[in-house]
């Protein structure tokens, strides 16, 4: 589902339905609302009775999700419903796992939650979110939803580094999000970003790692390489898909195709590899921007490009936090270290063809298109 949105309520599994919203204690511009429970009927009245013709906005494996306009709070909303189809006890761990995390979270830059809706006679479970106007910034990358300059992608990858810095180290806990990527980077009316889809998110403790796992789960092109050998998610898994988000942005090109395995390295980051290793980084940058922005600005792009690079390395050894990822993009007094070649450029076939394996595409495999 390439636009989806998720967030909040803690669960325990028998009483999440009687159970209150916790007012967040960590607050950046936190919005006004209080998220509360709806009703069945509020929701079907909203979406006029979840028309799929009119009202039906996306859909991934587990959720289906629709427009609506609510009456109280009076405002449009995005409503996920957990799938019929999948068995009640994957539905509901689906929704736990969602709202678990968001529960523990509100800051500017992620999508807000407005309440959810639990009804055990219609065997529903959904969460309703703020609906964020302008769409993915994949939408408009790759759909043509608009042209956006220099200025404006440069702020969107602040505001997503924002919400990742917030996520690993300013909120309770840490927060693993476990699926960056451009159709889960929401822009509203003023173009601000806002991160979503919380559905791979997991709620850590600081010092401690999360177990193991056998599933491959993500959007490809963006899949850290060390989560698919370790099976382990990690801060560093994070920075890797923020590295890959910044490549796309920086130079338009998806990071995949639909043919690409999703266990393989991104072709737009060996494509854009092969670019530095020639000496040329700015070249990797969208033609377009470079015609139409300064000197200054080119040099911001050739900034990006590195840090993105560095985020994105193959051994997670040499990536940065999120924070000195962020300190390199704030500030051009920040070094950059020397990066070592990834293991892919020693191979037989270390430059990349500027083929289409790497053009933007809109057949990309979205966000959601496992689970939603």
């Amino acid at each position: 589902m390439e636009d989806s949105w998720s967030r909040k309520k803690p669960a325990s599994n028998d009483k999440l339905d009687d159970e209150q919203p916790e007012t967040p204690t960590s607050l950046d511009r936190a919005p006004t609302n209080v998220p509360r429970p709806f009703s069945y009927r509020e929701l079907a009245k909203a979406t006029n009775n979840f028309s799929v013709q009119t009202n039906k906005l996306g859909e991934g494996g587990y959720a289906v999700v629709y427009k609506g306009q609510l009456k109280n709070p009076d405002r449009f909303v995005a409503i996920k419903n957990f799938k019929l189809g999948k068995s009640a006890t994957d539905r509901r761990k689906a929704f736990e796992d969602e709202i678990k995390v968001i529960s523990q979270v509100r800051q500017r830059h992620l999508v807000e939650l407005v309440g959810w809706c639990i009804d055990e006679e219609k065997d529903i479970v959904s969460l309703v979110y703020e609906l964020v106007s302008e769409g993915s910034l994949h939408d408009h990358l790759h759909k043509g939803r608009s042209w956006l300059p220099w200025s404006r992608r440069y702020q969107i990858i602040l505001d997503l580094g924002c919400a990742l810095r917030y996520l690993h180290g300013e909120c309770t806990g840490c927060i693993l999000h476990g699926d960056i990527s451009a159709s889960n980077i929401l822009l509203d009316s003023h173009y601000v970003a806002k991160l979503a889809d919380f559905g791979l998110s997991r709620l850590m403790d600081h010092a401690i790692e999360l177990k193991t796992t056998c599933n491959v789960a993500g959007t490809p092109g963006y899949i850290d390489p060390d989560f698919i050998n370790i099976g382990k998610r990690s801060r560093e898994s994070d920075v890797y898909g923020f590295g890959i988000v910044l490549l796309e942005t920086v130079t338009g090109r998806s990071p995949a195709a639909a043919a690409v395995d999703p266990t393989t390295v991104s072709p737009l980051l060996k494509w854009v590899w092969g670019i530095k290793n020639s000496g040329a980084v700015l070249e990797a940058s969208d033609p377009r921007l470079k015609h139409d922005s300064t000197r200054d600005e080119q040099e911001q792009m050739e900034r990006v490009i590195q840090v993105a690079l560095w985020c994105a390395h193959t051994d997670p050894a040499q990536r940065p936090s999120i924070k000195e990822a962020m300190r390199a993009l704030e500030s051009t007094n920040v070094a950059i270290p020397p990066l070592p070649l990834p293991g892919f450029m020693h191979g037989p076939s270390n430059l990349v063809a500027d083929d289409m394996s790497c053009e933007t595409s809109d057949s990309v495999v979205s966000p959601a298109a496992s689970r939603a």
